[in-house]
C-alpha cells in the first residue's frame, strides 16, 4: 500500500531538512579543516595552539556527525526505511542533549574562551616578519591592523601592508617603515585583538539564541521523522 498525500508531503519535508543538515555539516567541516591547516604556523608547544587544535578537532567531529546524520535522514526518507529513520530520531535526541551541554559549557567558560582567543590572535602577530602572510589574511578577514594598531608594523620595521588599508587604492607598501604620505585615517583603526575579542564576545552572547534555534530545528526534524516512520509502518512497509 502506497503512502497518502499527507505522508508524501511529510517525506519531502524530512528529506529537505536533512539535505540542509548535510550541507551545513559539510560547510562546518570544511571551515574547521581550513582553520586547522592555517594554524600550522603556530608553536605546537604553546597553549594557544593546543586550544585552537582542540576547538578545530571538536568542530570537525561535529561537522562530520552532522553530515552523517543528515545523510542517514535523507536515505531514510528517500527509501522510506524505518530503521534509518529510527536511527535518525535517536541521533537527533543525542544532538539535542549536546546542544544543552554546549550551552552550559559556553555560559560557564565565556571569559576563558575570550582570553584564550586573544592569545591565539597575538600568536599570529608575535613574529610579523615570519608570519606576514598569515597576519595579512587575518587583517583582511577581520578588517583590523596589527595587534593593537598599525604601529606594531612600524615597531617591527616592516612595511604597513595593503591589508591594513581601508581602500585598496592606497599604496601602503611605499609607506614603510613609517606612514609617509599615509595618515591613520587611511588605515583600519582597531587592532586585531580588539576586533576579535569583540566579535567572539558578541558570538558568545548570541550563542544561547542560536543554540535554541538549532534545538527547535532538530526537534522539528525529529518529530517529522518520527511521524513519517509511524506512517510508513501503518502503510505496511
Amino acid at each position: 500500500m502506497g503512502l497518502d498525500c499527507c505522508c508524501k508531503f511529510l517525506k519531502c519535508i524530512v528529506f529537505l531538512i536533512n539535505i540542509l543538515i548535510t550541507f551545513v555539516g559539510i560547510a562546518v567541516l570544511a571551515l574547521a579543516a581550513l582553520a586547522l591547516i592555517n594554524s600550522n604556523g603556530l608553536d605546537p608547544t604553546k597553549d594557544d595552539y593546543t586550544m585552537l587544535f582542540k576547538i578545530c578537532v571538536t568542530v570537525i567531529v561535529m561537522g562530520s556527525l552532522l553530515t552523517i546524520v543528515g545523510f542517514i535522514g535523507c536515505c531514510g526518507a528517500a527509501f522510506e526505511n524505518q530503521c534509518l529513520l529510527g536511527t535518525f530520531v535517536c541521533l537527533m535526541i543525542a544532538a539535542l542533549a549536546l546542544d544543552v551541554a554546549a550551552a552550559i559549557v559556553v555560559d560557564s567558560h565565556t571569559t576563558a574562551i575570550v582570553s584564550e582567543s586573544e592569545g591565539v590572535v597575538k600568536s599570529f602577530f608575535s613574529d610579523l616578519a615570519a608570519n606576514k602572510e598569515r597576519a595579512d589574511l587575518f587583517q583582511l578577514s577581520f578588517k583590523c591592523c596589527g595587534v593593537e594598531s598599525y604601529k606594531d608594523w612600524i615597531k617591527a620595521k616592516l612595511s604597513i601592508p595593503v591589508s591594513c588599508c581601508k581602500s585598496e587604492d592606497n599604496n601602503c607598501n611605499s609607506a614603510a617603515p613609517s606612514l609617509g604620505f599615509l595618515t591613520p585615517s587611511d588605515l583600519f583603526n582597531e587592532g586585531c585583538v580588539s576586533v576579535t575579542t569583540t566579535k567572539i564576545s558578541t558570538i558568545l552572547e548570541n550563542s544561547p539564541t542560536v543554540l535554541a534555534i538549532v534545538g527547535i530545528i532538530e526537534a522539528f526534524a525529529m518529530i517529522t521523522s518520527l511521524g513519517l516512520c509511524c506512517h510508513i509502518r501503518k502503510a505496511g512497509y
